[in-house]
């Protein structure tokens, strides 16, 4: 398989393992949040979504050391591959 190929493939990996981590953060607050107002009957329909911001916010500033290691791991590698002479 060429180089290209395979940087592409752990460009997208690295794509699909960042959003899915805020997915599933989002998605464990929505949860929560919707379950505590529905048991106290609470009507505000803006709760789940300021919530929700502030949960995927501290979800990147936790990953963002390692998902920035990543991404500058494929930035090399892009630039090592763009670098090399073809014959």
């Amino acid at each position: 398989m060429p180089d290209s190929l395979i940087l592409l493939q752990h460009a997208l990996l690295f794509a699909f393992e960042v959003s899915i981590v805020l997915s599933l953060a989002a998605g464990c607050a929505g949860i929560a949040v919707s379950l505590v107002l529905s048991v106290f009957q609470i009507q505000d329909q803006t709760l789940p979504f300021a919530v929700k911001l502030l949960v995927v916010g501290a979800a990147v500033a936790i990953t963002s050391r390692a998902a920035g290691a990543e991404l500058l791991s494929l930035i090399d590698r892009a630039f090592e591959l763009a670098s090399v002479a073809r014959p």
